[in-house]
Formats: structure tokens, sequence, C-alpha cells
């Protein structure tokens, strides 16, 4: 209940991805903020989540990392594990958020 209310309610994901739309400026943060999302959304799946929630937590993640522009950002940085986290995120929410995605990308 903790977690959930920490993302439902806007305390951790919007910093966390605000902080991942600057990853120009700390290509050294990509790859803990890129993990930092994925652990969120392991731990909500692992919390029973439903489907709504799922795709709500990934339209949020879309939504705040420039419709998805800063997840890709992460691919492009020379940081092998960053690159991984980075598509493990990436397949974690397009599959709710491709149309989404699709528009902006």
């Amino acid at each position: 209940a903790v977690l959930h209310g920490w993302v439902v309610d806007g305390k951790v994901v919007p910093p966390v991805c605000s902080a991942l739309c600057k990853v120009e400026s700390a290509r050294q943060a990509a790859g803990p903020l890129a993990r930092t999302l994925n652990i969120i959304y392991q731990n909500i799946v692992a919390t029973d989540a439903t489907p709504e929630e799922l795709s709500a937590f990934s339209e949020q993640l879309v939504r705040h990392t420039e419709n998805g522009k800063a997840m890709l950002k992460i691919l492009q940085v020379e940081d092998a594990d960053a690159q991984t986290h980075g598509l493990a995120l990436l397949s974690r929410v397009y599959p709710t958020t491709s149309a989404l995605l699709g528009r902006h990308l």
C-alpha cells in the first residue's frame, strides 16, 4: 500500500523521471535512474497490481519522460548497464503505451 500510494500520488515517479530527462548533463546517472524505475515497476507487479494499474503506471512513466523521449536517450549512452535497464523499461511500458509512444516518437 505504501509503494502504491507513493507511485500513484506522484511522490516518486515524477522526480526520477525529471532527472532522467536531464540525462545529457548526468550521463553516469542514466543507469541508476532506469534501474530505479524498473525496480518500482517490478515492485508494483509484485503487489498484484491490476492491468489497469500497470497501464496507468506505464502512462505516467511516458508522460513524465517527455512522452518517452528520455527513455530513448538512455539507449544512446555508452554504459551497457544503462542501456540494458533502458531496454527493459521500454519493454515493460511499450505494450500498454505503444499508441502514445508512436505519436510522440
